[in-house]
């Protein structure tokens, strides 16, 4: 079973450009089984996911959330929860993970080493279900890096989309070795471990195209003086992108 476990939609998130049915109708055009949607602070409507799975069966559609911490200023996806208090409150780290076991959910650190090159010292000390090591908010460069705090760290490494564009949706995955209908089925599959990752390498290299190209343009600004905030409001496109080429680091994949 196909599965990207890390995706956002335009209803829900700002941040992202296609909708719910476009996420959904890109990844099953692109072979996955089933995606879960994942928008940052916001927790997806039961009922209305339950009708989402009627309409696209036998697509599998999951509910999830990314949670951004305060004082970390990490993001972690979230599966397998369904309460409010998710999305009604701030949440530290080391709070958000003792609720994750005290409900038994499944809990994944997203996209490490972004902008820096450590990870905060509450993830040894609370030790998350899994790492992405692969999404397009995460660059190749920090490969190695992943790899070994997943091992540092005894975890398994997921592979999703970070899907904000239908264009990418499932770009990357995690492969089940059994079929899941239900969230607790779901949890209690990653929990076993069983899954491996795929990604889609022609997609990826066409991505990497248009990437090679807009951090071309970054350098040049940057070469120029030209700030974050420059970037921005010439391109209207996010700060971040500007920000990890400033450090010397890269988005391709």
């Amino acid at each position: 079973m196909k599965i990207d476990l890390h995706l956002h939609t335009s209803e829900h998130s700002g941040c992202a450009s296609s909708g719910e049915r476009e996420q959904i109708e890109a990844a099953i055009s692109y072979g996955l089984d089933a995606l879960t949607i994942t928008d940052h602070d916001v927790l997806c409507d039961i009922s209305h996911i339950a009708l989402l799975n009627k309409e696209y069966a036998p697509f599998k559609i999951f509910p999830g959330i990314e949670v951004r911490t305060r004082k970390l200023n990490e993001d972690f996806v979230v599966l397998g929860i369904q309460d409010d208090e998710l999305q009604a409150r701030f949440w530290d780290y080391e709070d958000l993970h003792a609720f994750v076991r005290e409900k038994n959910g499944y809990i994944i650190y997203c996209h490490p080493y972004r902008f820096k090159n450590t990870v905060p010292d509450a993830v040894f000390t609370h030790i998350p279900d899994a790492v992405e090591i692969h999404s397009t908010n995460i660059g190749a460069c920090d490969y190695e890096r992943i790899l070994s705090l997943a091992q540092t760290l005894n975890i398994k490494t997921v592979a999703n989309s970070d899907s904000h564009h239908k264009s990418t949706a499932g770009i990357y995955h995690n492969i089940l070795e059994n079929d899941v209908s239900t969230e607790a089925e779901l949890v209690a599959e990653l929990k076993k471990g069983t899954f491996t990752s795929g990604a889609d390498d022609l997609r990826i290299r066409r991505y990497n195209a248009e990437i090679g190209e807009r951090e071309r343009y970054i350098k040049r600004l940057i070469e120029e003086g030209k700030d974050a905030a420059y970037y921005s409001e010439k391109t209207n496109q996010w700060h971040g992108f500007y920000d990890r080429v400033a450090m010397g680091k890269s988005y391709l994949l």
